[in-house]
């Protein structure tokens, strides 16, 4: 079998040969990242030497000459190597091992026992390749289909557990670089990612056609899915729903990683009775690292505006489209429509975005004030996670009670001069916005956006005056607090 990872593992390695001296980050690895030591035997003059300890972290595995030894002899990088369980007879007794392997380069190892097999084949599960897909799965049914992959949901032999698997073609793959090239970053970055509401990366099998992703199976079906049939969510759940959304975001920034492609085709519902638990998917557009980016990526309609100015972009990308995809499932529909992809692009780089009346008459004040924080054109000035945590529509919605965390001071001095017939905290939003818009005055920015609501002081000032309301002229209204 020609492997997929070949060119890659070589890359990592470095090297001709399985074993090589140690980098100077190895003790580190194995400090912070060990996830399981013991004993193996290895093969010389075909005969089996002496145990000697082992230790895998995730993405190595050390060779130590004596059990007691604090530091290794010799080390190998395996995550992109491949694994398989083998069992030898000879005429004096079996023989249980694994041989981990890439190429022309490989080394066998063997163990006392087959429960021994059993749990070093589990613990490099979670770090190399493994080969033998139909020993361990039963498909059941096909459940998805792409360009370059197909997903089906499957049951685990061992256990009788479900999960989907990504069937990816490598003819298809290596004929498209970006095919290709996607498929290993995805690999990488979900490999690094644990989190509730991030689709899990269990396991990776090669075979001769085909890269096989082992995930989490979710029932509920994409939130795409969702919206179409039901047309958009109760407004409570929208914020858990954006709540949990924050949350996942909180930590993949924290990661250093980026999606650059939430819509919500890429967002699976956990369960087809809950609005609220989702899991993020699809990161073959993200990336990790520390620095501003320049590749212009993303979906229509979902792609911040900066990315489409050609401007080098940051972690506001992802802010940006968790706006979008708030303003869709509370309205069932998408800011920017357009007969063909060249007309939204041309609209998501416009940024007008619009609360027609129709669609928004029994939505929150609160609820549109984080859409439009969200979906600021300007990054600087787009809402941060932390303060959009700290949002009325999030503590408000889904705590029980009010933590006075959200600009207090201006609040409790102005609690009582300022009220809405639509928000019991109108106040909260227009003065923690009068201070977003006095920075945004700071530097010259005013962009227009139209929030239509036939109750609220913007509707009114509309049916006026039938205009577009800058955020600047927004921000004179709030501070007279003419209604």
């Amino acid at each position: 079998m020609i492997s997929i990872f070949d060119e890659i593992d070589t890359k990592v390695n470095n090297c001709t040969q399985f074993w090589h001296s140690l980098d100077e980050y190895a003790l580190e690895d194995i400090k912070e990242n060990k996830i399981f030591e013991g004993v193996l035997r290895l093969l010389s003059a075909n005969k089996l030497g002496k145990e000697r300890l082992f230790v895998l972290t995730k993405t190595s595995i050390y060779s130590f000459n004596k059990r007691n030894d604090r530091i290794p002899q010799l080390m190998s990088k395996i995550n992109w190597k491949l694994v398989e369980a083998f069992i030898e007879h000879n005429l004096e007794e079996e023989r249980y091992g694994f041989k981990i392997f890439q190429n022309t380069i490989s080394q066998d190892f063997f163990v006392k026992s087959s429960e021994d097999l059993d749990i070093w084949i589990n613990h490099l599960s979670s770090i190399s390749i493994m080969t033998d897909l139909e020993d361990d799965y039963s498909f059941i049914k096909q459940i998805g289909k792409g360009s370059f992959a197909d997903v089906y949901l499957a049951q685990d032999l061992d256990n009788d557990d479900k999960y989907a698997i990504k069937r990816i073609s490598k003819n298809k793959s290596q004929m498209n670089a970006i095919g290709s090239k996607g498929m290993i970053n995805e690999i990488e970055i979900m490999r690094k990612l644990k989190h509730p509401y991030i689709l899990t990366l269990h396991k990776i099998y090669e075979t001769e056609h085909h890269i096989n992703l082992i995930l989490d199976y979710v029932e509920g079906g994409e939130l795409f899915q969702r919206i179409m049939q039901n047309g958009k969510i109760l407004e409570s759940y929208a914020a858990k729903f954006c709540a949990n959304l924050l949350d996942a975001l909180e930590y993949l920034h924290s990661q250093n990683i980026m999606h650059r492609d939430l819509k919500p085709e890429n967002i699976l519902m956990v369960s087809k009775f809950n609005d609220y638990e989702f899991k993020i998917s699809d990161f073959g557009l993200a990336v990790q690292t520390q620095e501003k980016q320049e590749l212009r990526c993303g979906s229509p309609g979902y792609v911040a505006p900066e990315i489409l100015r050609k401007e080098p972009y940051g972690k506001e990308i992802d802010l940006f489209s968790t706006g979008i995809l708030m303003y869709v499932i509370l309205s069932g529909r998408a800011p920017f429509p357009g007969k063909d992809t060249k007309e939204i692009l041309y609209r998501n780089k416009e940024c007008r975005i619009y609360f027609q009346d129709k669609y928004w008459n029994e939505i929150s004040q609160k609820a549109i004030d984080m859409v439009q924080r969200l979906t600021d054109p300007n990054p600087e000035f787009r809402i941060s996670i932390n303060d959009a945590k700290e949002h009325p529509w999030i503590s408000f919605l889904t705590k029980k009670t009010h933590r006075k965390i959200y600009i207090p001071k201006q609040l409790e001095e102005s609690k009582d001069k300022i009220v809405s017939p639509r928000s019991g905290n109108a106040s909260m939003i227009k003065i923690s916005y009068r201070a977003h818009n006095e920075k945004r005055g700071e530097h010259g920015f005013a962009t227009e956006r139209v929030g239509k609501d036939k109750h609220s002081w913007v509707g009114v000032l509309l049916k006026k005056h039938h205009k577009i309301v800058t955020p600047t002229h927004r921000a004179k209204i709030m501070a007279s607090g003419d209604e």
